[in-house]
């Protein structure tokens, strides 16, 4: 298929998909925020991310950030579910948005290391259900500007495979393990048709640019 023939294919794509997209209502982007935690005596492949919008939360997690992170004694507790939730790394196991806060004691049943939730997630998700990692504490604010925009599938490239994989979530089939939301382009907090437009646009002008 010639280069120009496959361009015109995907502006059309481009444009059908935005005339679906007019007619599929998105959520209104809210005050989420994302913080890292790292445990302590542990390296950094041990850190998870949780995201909260409850005020008193978010108060807590700044208190703590405040503080050298040898002063940070407070960890997270809170209820956990499967999957990445869209923002904790590779993880098979999130804690569920505005389900958690920061404590300075919790009972030894749902300590652990992420690891651990990860190595037998039947027992944590449904015997534990919740996840308090006493060695934890808050490493870090992070955000949209820690991942690409369109690196839907969090590969540290954004090519035609990110497309297919906001068609994929838009179509209502499940994401990819490591499913990135600080991804999303648009601001709606969702992955979907916006993505697949701008990951296709981005396509577009590489194969433009390419051209003798």
């Amino acid at each position: 298929m010639k280069k120009k023939h496959l361009i015109q294919i995907i502006k059309t794509l481009c444009l059908a998909l935005f005339i679906r997209g007019l007619f599929c209502l998105s959520p209104a982007w809210g005050e989420v925020r994302y913080f890292e935690f790292a445990l302590r005596g542990y390296s950094d492949s041990e850190n998870f991310i949780a995201a909260t919008s409850n005020p008193a939360t978010i108060a807590q997690v700044e208190a703590q950030l405040q503080a050298p992170e040898d002063q940070r004694r407070m960890h997270i507790n809170g209820n956990i579910a499967a999957g990445n939730g869209g923002v904790n790394h590779c993880w098979g196991w999130h804690h569920v948005t505005n389900q958690w806060a920061l404590a300075e004691m919790s009972m030894e049943l749902c300590d652990g290391r992420p690891s651990h939730v990860e190595d037998d997630l039947d027992y944590w998700l449904n015997t534990v259900g919740g996840f308090c990692p006493w060695s934890s504490y808050a490493l870090r604010e992070v955000g949209k500007d820690s991942v690409a925009e369109g690196d839907v599938n969090n590969d540290n490239a954004v090519n035609l495979d990110d497309a297919l994989v906001s068609l994929q979530i838009a179509s209502g089939l499940d994401g990819p393990p490591c499913l990135s939301m600080f991804a999303d382009v648009n601001g709606d907090d969702s992955i979907g048709i916006e993505e697949a437009i701008y990951i296709l646009q981005v396509f577009v002008r590489i194969l433009e640019s390419s051209e003798p």
